[in-house]
């Protein structure tokens, strides 16, 4: 019997869903993101909502929170992570393993936002200024907690 390649099999349409709806939410940050970028790039908005941080255009040319550290190696280093945990949430989903998938998906588009920054405008574009001192933006954000919830996993409560 051949089976026609235009037809997907049900399994297919479920694993999508279970894909999906696990990178969707991470999706939405990464879009809210990005429309942030634009905003506080195209506009030069500054808003100051609290005492401790402020909005406004900071233009990283360091790592996260501002640290100065530029050059090759921060490529290297930022490259040679991303393609690890890749790879390693590439390797859960092949075994049906969907538990971790939102931080996969938190760390990984939150990665490639601030890298599509450093290729397109040869910086990471920050917009929340806290205390005046460090700055960072809400793939940060995403960075941190998708590795979090990678090295701090929520288990599930033991039975008696």
């Amino acid at each position: 019997m051949i089976k026609d390649p235009a037809v997907s099999p049900p399994g297919f349409i479920f694993m999508t869903w279970r894909v999906l709806k696990h990178i969707a939410p991470a999706a939405i940050v990464l879009v809210i993101d990005r429309l942030f970028k634009v905003l506080v790039s195209a506009f030069a908005v500054r808003w100051t909502p609290a005492a401790i941080f402020h909005f406004e255009l900071f233009q990283n040319r360091g790592i996260a929170f501002s640290i100065d550290l530029n050059g090759p190696l921060v490529w290297i280093i930022s490259l040679a992570i991303l393609a690890v945990v890749i790879f390693l949430g590439y390797r859960e989903v092949r075994r049906g393993d969907y538990s971790y998938l939102a931080a996969y998906a938190l760390f990984c588009l939150g990665a490639f936002s601030n890298l599509f920054d450093r290729i397109a405008y040869g910086h990471t574009i920050d917009y929340l200024i806290f205390f005046g001192v460090s700055a960072v933006n809400l793939a940060d954000a995403m960075i941190i907690a998708g590795a979090l919830m990678l090295l701090f996993p929520k288990r599930p409560p033991a039975t008696k």
